[in-house]
């Protein structure tokens, strides 16, 4: 197949999965606490192959991110679903102790479908 052939599949690809809406799911820390690793992929893979973006606190270990990603690849099209982007943020706030502890971080992670095109800008 041809380069300009390729891209116009995959500009036509593109097109049928921007969805018109993003919807973004926000998992619990006790939700994930109480699920094994298998569990937690299949929780938020289930969710990615539906385009939704998933959030949560905390982050991933680094086996559960490979694990993630090894099932993402598996079980997708490679024609129409071409994987995931993992981001986890950290922000450290300093505050007079009414919305964290002093001193005290939040970390969060969002992964979102690589067709999903969302920008996030923590402050």
């Amino acid at each position: 197949m041809s380069d300009r052939k390729l891209q116009e599949k995959k500009d036509e690809t593109e097109k049928k999965l921007k969805p018109a809406s993003v919807s973004i799911d926000f998992i619990t820390e006790q939700t994930l606490e109480n699920l094994s690793p298998e569990d937690r992929c299949s929780l938020m893979l289930e969710r990615l192959l539906q385009s939704r973006v998933v959030v949560f606190e905390g982050s991933l270990a680094p086996q559960e991110q490979t694990m993630l990603i090894t099932h993402t690849m598996r079980r997708i099209d490679h024609e129409t679903f071409w994987g995931i982007d993992i981001h986890t943020h950290e922000h450290r706030k300093k505050t007079n102790g009414k919305l964290f502890r002093k001193g005290q971080s939040l970390k969060y992670t969002v992964i979102r479908p690589v067709h999903v095109n969302v920008e996030f800008t923590p402050i």
